[in-house]
């Protein structure tokens, strides 16, 4: 992320209090880049029908598990994987949690599933939330930028909020 974006820390109970406020929106889209990156969008979609009121982002590795397997993830074939992501729409947020000191994102969905990210080597975890309404922008800042979105995610070991030009805000760049 650009130096000269605003970046603040992120405390485990503001993230708390903000994924409680996520639980309940759809699944409206899901979507990977050719580098495998996935991308979950929760709530009503812009006009273009491309971006949710929330966004996820795993440029990690990520997987889906169902209650006693790995229902789909970032190493399954690309013609399974896209037909068990498609299966997945419409599915509801039921928690958000933050797992181990480095933290990692696990969202459990109503279909009984969960989506895990998880990095194996020796960088930091990159995911990233990026919130699209002004209602959620105020849960980190008092007085948030007009033209800018807030992304959340994991930068040396802590998570951080950081504020990205709503033109800039289609290239996902997570804290690393």
């Amino acid at each position: 992320m650009a130096s000269d974006n605003p970046s603040i820390p992120v405390s485990r109970a503001q993230c708390r209090a903000l994924f409680a406020r996520l639980q309940g929106l759809p699944i409206t889209r899901l979507h990977l880049t050719v580098h495998g990156s996935l991308f979950v969008e929760l709530g009503e979609l812009d006009e273009r029908g491309e971006t949710g009121r929330v966004t996820i982002c795993c440029e990690c590795q990520w997987r889906f598990d169902a209650p006693r397997s790995v229902y789909v993830g970032s190493g399954f074939p690309p013609h399974l994987r896209d037909k068990r992501l498609d299966a997945l729409l419409g599915e509801t947020v039921e928690q958000f949690q933050l797992d181990s000191p480095i933290p990692e994102l696990l969202i459990d969905f109503s279909g009984k599933r969960r989506l895990r990210s998880f990095t194996v080597d020796e960088t930091q975890p990159k995911w990233g939330i990026k919130l699209e309404t002004e209602d959620l922008h105020r849960a980190f800042c008092d007085d948030p930028l007009n033209d800018h979105h807030p992304w959340i995610g994991v930068k040396s070991g802590r998570l951080r909020a950081e504020w990205i030009e709503r033109q800039e805000a289609i290239m996902v760049i997570i804290p690393a």
